[in-house]
């Protein structure tokens, strides 16, 4: 087996902060997605089958669904 040489600086990330940056960007809009679309749909499937009572979980889904937009809507705005 080889040894593999450190390249650069210790405590250095060999990624750039434009790059990490745009990484946490791209995994926010997913998860801002993932509440828009899933929140209110397959989060009240799967809390249906929890002995909760429904306007309860309802409400869950909406939150979901106003917490995705906000998060996208965000995004969007620190592109311009």
């Amino acid at each position: 087996m080889t040894k593999r040489k450190e390249t650069g600086t210790p405590g250095k990330s060999r990624f750039s902060k434009e790059t990490r940056k745009k990484s946490v960007k791209a995994g926010l809009t997913v998860l801002a997605a993932l509440l828009v679309f899933g929140g209110p749909t397959y989060l009240l499937y799967v809390l249906r089958e929890v002995p909760l009572p429904y306007p309860f979980v309802a409400l869950l889904g909406l939150v979901s669904f106003v917490v995705g937009l906000f998060l996208f809507t965000r995004l969007m705005e620190e592109k311009e």
